[in-house]
C-alpha cells in the first residue's frame, strides 16, 4: 500500500511545449501566432477535482518556457505522486525527455501518458520504462480510475483505455467507450493554466478556446484526427452558451472555437447562434468549420450571434487534387463560402496543403493562384506531410514511396535521414516561399493589413508575424534529426540517453513492482 496524503494523491499534468518536432518552420518563431492551452488536460484536472481529488495541479512548459533544469526544481516544488502528459506523436520525443526527468526525481511517482499518440503507437510508446501507464481514447474516465486505483493500492493492470506492461510486455486492456454525453463533463479547470500568457494573432487578450465537438464524421486521406466515424459527439447548445456566459463574467475578452467542424450540424449552429443573440452576443469568437457546411443564411446569423473570424480548410486549387484527398468539396462551394462570408465582414482565413500525392506543379501553381484570387485576409500554407495512422501514410509506405515505418522509428527515437514529406523537401520549400510570397505582397493583403494596425499591442503583433513571414521565405528550414532534442539555446547541454539506440527493455524495479 502506498503512501496518500490526506486529501489523496497530488497529480500534475503536464503540457510539452514543441520546439522539438517535425515543423516547417521553428517553433520558436511560428509561436508568434499562437500560445494556447490544453484543452485536454485541462478537462481532466477539472474532472478530477469534480470527482473528489482537488491536489491537481497544471504544468505548461512552454508557458513560460521551461529549461529541463527548470521543470525538475518545479517537480521538486510540487511533489506530485502522479504525472499526466499528454502527447502528440510529433511532440513524443519531448515526452520521453520530460517522463525521464520524472523518474529523476523520483522512481516511484506512476508517469501516465494519454493523447492521440498513445492510438498509433501504444506499445512502442510503453517500451520506455519512464513511461508507466499509457492512455487512449478519452481521458477523463480513465484517468479517474487509474488515479483511484493507485489510492486503493490496487494493480494498475486490466483498466479499461490503458495500456501497462504485463510481465515486461505492453499490454492493452479493454476498449474503454467515449464519453457519451459531453453535456456531463465539468468546464474545464482554465484557472490552473497562466492564461495571462498565452496569445493567438489579432485576437484580444485574455481569450479562451472551446471544444464542442469529438471526433469527425469525415474522412480526409491526410487527416491526423483519424479515428472511427462512430465516436462523433457534440455539446448541446445551451452547454455551450452557458460556457461561454461564465467566461464572460470571469473577465476573458474572445472565444477561439477549436473544432474541426464547428458547423456540422446545422440545427445545433443555429440554435447556439440564436441563444447568444438573447444573450447580448457577449463574446466575439472565432471558429473552423467546412465550405459545404455553411450557407448565406447560417453565416448571416453566425456574424449576428457575434463570429468575427472565419477560418476553412481549401487545401487545393485542383478538383482533381481535392478529388484524390476524399475532401467531397468543390471550388464552386470554397468560392460561394468566401464571397459570402467577405460580404459580411468577416475576418477570413484559408487553408492550403502544397505538393499532394502525384501533384503536379500546375496543381499547385492553381493552388496559388486560387488562394490569390479569393477575398482572404490570411492564408496558410503547409507542406503535405504522412502523418501517422491516416491512408495518406500507408499509401505512401505501400507505393515505396517511404521505406518502413517512418514515424514508428520516430517514437522509438530513431531518427533517420528522411522525413516523410510526399514530395521531395527542397521542392516543397520552393513552393512554400512562393506561395506566400504571391499571397502577401499583393496590394489588397498590405492594405487591410496597415489598416488593422490599430494600436501599438497590434503593431507588435504584425511586425512579430512579419519576422515569421521573412523566416519562410529566408531560411532553408531543413529538418535536422540530431537536433530535435535542442529546444533553445540555454538547453543544448542537455544529455539523454538511449537517443541513438532502442530503449533500455522496461525493469522489473520501482514502480513496476506496484503494477503487478
Amino acid at each position: 500500500m502506498v503512501s496518500v496524503r490526506a486529501n489523496g494523491p497530488r497529480i500534475v499534468l503536464v503540457q510539452p511545449h514543441q520546439e522539438i518536432n517535425i515543423h516547417p518552420v521553428p517553433r520558436k518563431r511560428t509561436k508568434v501566432l499562437g500560445r494556447y492551452l490544453s484543452l485536454g488536460i485541462a478537462g481532466i484536472a477539472s474532472y478530477l477535482r469534480t470527482n473528489g481529488y482537488p491536489d491537481v495541479f497544471a504544468v505548461d512548459s512552454a508557458s513560460p518556457l521551461l529549461t529541463y533544469d527548470g521543470f525538475e526544481t518545479k517537480l521538486r516544488e510540487l511533489r506530485p505522486d502522479i504525472i499526466g502528459i499528454t502527447a502528440t506523436t510529433l511532440d513524443w520525443p519531448e515526452c520521453v525527455a520530460l517522463a525521464r526527468i520524472v523518474k529523476k526525481v523520483d522512481p516511484n511517482i506512476l508517469v501516465v501518458v494519454g493523447g492521440f499518440h498513445m492510438s498509433c503507437y501504444p506499445a512502442e510508446s510503453l517500451s520506455f520504462p519512464c513511461v508507466d501507464v499509457g492512455v487512449a481514447g478519452d481521458g477523463e474516465e480513465t484517468m479517474l480510475a487509474i488515479v483511484q486505483a493507485w489510492e486503493a493500492g490496487e494493480s494498475l493492470n486490466g483498466i479499461p483505455g490503458t495500456w501497462t506492461r504485463i510481465d515486461g510486455v505492453p499490454t492493452e486492456a479493454p476498449v474503454r467507450a467515449p464519453v457519451a454525453d459531453l453535456d456531463s463533463l465539468p468546464m474545464p479547470a482554465r484557472e490552473l493554466f497562466p492564461n495571462h500568457l498565452y496569445r493567438a494573432i489579432t485576437i484580444r487578450r485574455p481569450f479562451a478556446t472551446m471544444t464542442t465537438v469529438r471526433g469527425c464524421p469525415y474522412s480526409c486521406r491526410y487527416c491526423g484526427q483519424v479515428g472511427p466515424r462512430q465516436s462523433f459527439r457534440m455539446r448541446s447548445a445551451a452547454s455551450v452558451a452557458d460556457e461561454i456566459g461564465t467566461l464572460k463574467a470571469l473577465g476573458y475578452q474572445e472565444i477561439i472555437f477549436f473544432d474541426e467542424t464547428f458547423t456540422v450540424s446545422r440545427p445545433r449552429t443555429r440554435e447556439l447562434c440564436e441563444l447568444l443573440i438573447k444573450m447580448g452576443t457577449p463574446l466575439p469568437w472565432t471558429c473552423r468549420t467546412r465550405v459545404d457546411l455553411v450557407d448565406d443564411e447560417l453565416l448571416l446569423l453566425m456574424r449576428k450571434a457575434g463570429c468575427v473570424r472565419l477560418q476553412m480548410g481549401i487545401e487545393s486549387g485542383s478538383e482533381a487534387v481535392l478529388k484524390r484527398m476524399d475532401r467531397r468539396v468543390d471550388l464552386e462551394q470554397v468560392k460561394r463560402a468566401f464571397a459570402f462570408a467577405d460580404q459580411l465582414g468577416f475576418e477570413t482565413r484559408g487553408y492550403f496543403m502544397l505538393g499532394y500525392l502525384d501533384e503536379t506543379e500546375f496543381e499547385t501553381d492553381q493552388t496559388i493562384d486560387l488562394a490569390c484570387s479569393m477575398p482572404l485576409d490570411w492564408a496558410s500554407f503547409s507542406r503535405t506531410l504522412g502523418l501517422p495512422g491516416t491512408p495518406l501514410y500507408q499509401e505512401m509506405q505501400d507505393r515505396g514511396i517511404i521505406e518502413g515505418d517512418f514515424w514508428r522509428d520516430y517514437t522509438l527515437l530513431k531518427f533517420g535521414a528522411d522525413i516523410p514529406y510526399v514530395k521531395d523537401e527542397a521542392w516543397l520549400r520552393d513552393a512554400q516561399r512562393r506561395a506566400y510570397r504571391r499571397f502577401y505582397r499583393r496590394p489588397r493583403v498590405l492594405a487591410g493589413k496597415i489598416k488593422d494596425m490599430s494600436s501599438i499591442h497590434r503593431l507588435g503583433e504584425y511586425l512579430r508575424g512579419a519576422h515569421l513571414f521573412m523566416s519562410i521565405l529566408t531560411e532553408a528550414n531543413k529538418n535536422v534529426p540530431s537536433a530535435m532534442w535542442r529546444r533553445s539555446v540555454s538547453q543544448e547541454d542537455v544529455v539523454l540517453d538511449e537517443i541513438a539506440s532502442r530503449p533500455h527493455e522496461p525493469s522489473t524495479g520501482g514502480f513496476e513492482a506496484f503494477m503487478g
